[in-house]
């Protein structure tokens, strides 16, 4: 027989109890689509939680003072952001921040806001959606521009004077409000809805009371590294070329601390990889029932076929057309299991994550996996089956 009459006759085959094909489908879908959404499940909780919890800290160096060493050099500086910018590997971006305390009056009340001031790739250790107005040029930042962005908190509070637009009074100096920042996505940021980010050098001049630094020094310098980077040997390199603009010997305690947000991201990783060791174990014994349920529908739905192969044998069809057609008809309604599985498992993780508010992170390498693991399934099955009813006599088989 043709391969075309053995697909035509397997089409016809699944198609002619469509109940019993159907079964088979959702069997091994659901397993499929367990494991999809399980591993999409996975990747964007880790995402999330990671983002929510650190921001931009989690592949991050923030260099500060070392206030505890008795040989004090200084804090870090304007010109010292710029060295570790052009000297460190791997660095995605640089910024550099100055911050105080600063007054404004509300009608006839006294308010404190933090100032913020800074230069550089402010907007991923801002980590905070625009409510309205724009953000600060990089050429605002690097100047001394009187412009500030202004926290939700603090423009709530200013009433209608924390509008876009309109300037705000900080120490005595007029400000103009060119931005409001709407709700924090992590939880580093919180420390920007009740205060105002201004150029570093405008905040340094103009908007901050504060005598104990000198111009150009910062309060820390935020180096953001890119994905994958080795944040110790970041530090390592670092120290090293701090330590050598400062003239600070090695043997010596650090000029600086280096906080790294490394070492809390690979605790939390810890806990995810439990929790996805648990999700992985309920999604392969959903997998492997779904297996199981596939193959013994299938064979149940074989037996129940004796007389129609007995029927076919009778008028000419031979062992191996009978098994060629059963062998195609499992594979086919594997693959379709696969696919139909892949799609109902990214379908859910879609609707879940929107639900949830968290990344979609589905693993193509599973989709493949899941297509393929359908195919194999039905190969495995089919060939078992197809080797019975080729080994079936027709009396046998006549008798049902």
């Amino acid at each position: 027989m043709k391969v075309v009459d053995l697909m035509s006759s397997a089409v016809w085959g699944a198609r002619s109890r469509p109940a019993r094909t159907a079964s088979v489908l959702l069997s091994l879908a659901s397993g499929v689509a367990a494991v999809v959404f399980v591993s999409a499940i996975i990747a964007g909780f880790g995402k999330q939680i990671e983002r929510l919890s650190f921001g931009a800290y989690s592949r991050a160096l923030v260099v500060r003072e070392n206030l505890l060493v008795q040989d004090r050099h200084g804090p870090p500086s304007l010109a010292d952001t710029q060295a570790l910018a052009s000297e460190i590997a791997g660095v995605d971006g640089t910024a550099v921040w100055r911050t105080g305390r600063a007054t404004t009056r509300v009608r006839n009340e006294m308010l404190s806001l933090s100032v913020f001031g800074v230069d550089g790739d402010y907007l991923p250790e801002l980590d905070t959606p625009l409510a309205a107005g724009r953000w600060l040029t990089s050429e605002e930042t690097a100047g001394y521009s009187r412009v500030c962005l202004l926290g939700l908190e603090a423009a709530e509070k200013l009433q209608g004077g924390g509008q876009v637009g309109k300037s705000i009074r900080l120490n005595g100096v007029d400000c103009e409000i060119v931005g409001i920042l709407g709700e924090p996505r992590s939880r580093p940021a919180n420390r920007y809805l009740e205060s105002a980010v201004a150029p570093f050098r405008a905040a340094e001049r103009h908007l901050l009371d504060d005598d104990r630094t000198s111009p150009g020094d910062a309060e820390w310098i935020t180096v953001l590294m890119e994905p994958g980077s080795d944040l110790r040997k970041t530090e390592m390199a670092a120290d090293r070329l701090l330590r050598k603009r400062r003239g600070a010997p090695l043997s010596d305690p650090s000029p600086f601390t280096f906080g790294d947000g490394s070492g809390a991201a690979r605790d939390m990783d810890e806990q995810r990889d439990l929790v996805a060791r648990l999700l992985a174990v309920v999604a392969t014994l959903t997998l492997a029932a779904s297996l199981t349920a596939f193959g013994g529908i299938s064979v149940a739905a074989v037996a129940s076929r004796r007389r129609e192969i007995a029927l076919r044998m009778a008028m000419g069809a031979s062992d191996l057309d009978v098994a060629g057609q059963i062998l195609l008809e499992h594979a086919g309604l594997g693959l379709a299991g696969g696919v139909l599985g892949l799609l109902v498992g990214l379908g859910v993780g879609r609707a879940a994550a929107e639900v949830w508010t968290w990344p979609f992170a589905p693993e193509l390498w599973i989709g493949g996996a899941a297509v393929c693991l359908g195919l194999v399934v039905g190969l495995t099955v089919g060939g078992f089956l197809a080797y019975r009813v080729a080994k079936l006599p027709p009396a046998l088989a006549a008798r049902g």
